[in-house]
């Protein structure tokens, strides 16, 4: 039915935890794809991704109930982090999520530094099917961008729901549906 990313999260340079919980319950089987293949399946509910150095992150997990409808997630991309390993915590003011449209990045959101050492952001709704790219860059209190962590990630849920428009002819009586 539906998995939900609950957290991303870049434990090393080139390893991604990701966690997800299933409406269907604890230890429901889930298919997990990397770069669309299939990678593993399992009834975990994390997994501990690798990428290769210059390579942007693409996963999918999709629950394989048999009894599921399609679509399977709530088209939300949430992204979370750990200050890296060459920031010095106390120098970044913020993070600032930036996302790739049109082909140039802009802003769409700042997280603030406050001590903590786990963030995370999530974005608004998303189309279906639509690929995303983001990024999260740490700005220093001197203003200067660190380096930059990307993301890719296409939202796959329910089919929206078709709007239907009816007319009679009560002349020849045909009923004529209009679907958009």
């Amino acid at each position: 039915m539906t998995v939900t990313i609950d957290s991303l999260v870049q434990e090393s340079v080139f390893t991604y935890r990701v966690k997800w919980t299933s409406d269907l319950g604890a230890d429901t089987e889930v298919d997990i794809y990397q770069n669309g293949e299939l990678i593993a399946t399992t009834t975990s509910d994390e997994w501990l991704f690798t990428v290769p150095p210059l390579e942007t992150l693409y996963f999918e997990i999709i629950d394989t109930d048999d009894e599921r409808e399609e679509g399977i997630s709530s088209r939300r991309v949430g992204l979370g982090w750990y200050n890296s390993e060459d920031e010095n915590p106390d120098e970044v003011d913020y993070y600032r999520i930036d996302e790739f449209e049109d082909a140039a990045w802009s802003e769409v959101n700042r997280v603030p530094n406050n001590g903590i050492t786990f963030f995370f952001w999530e974005s608004p709704f998303l189309p279906n099917l639509t690929e995303k790219k983001y990024r999260v860059v740490a700005v220093g209190i001197n203003g200067n961008d660190g380096a930059a962590r990307e993301f890719a990630t296409t939202p796959v849920g329910f089919d929206d729901v078709p709007q239907a428009a009816y007319s009679h002819s009560s002349g020849t009586g045909k009923v004529t549906v209009t679907i958009s």
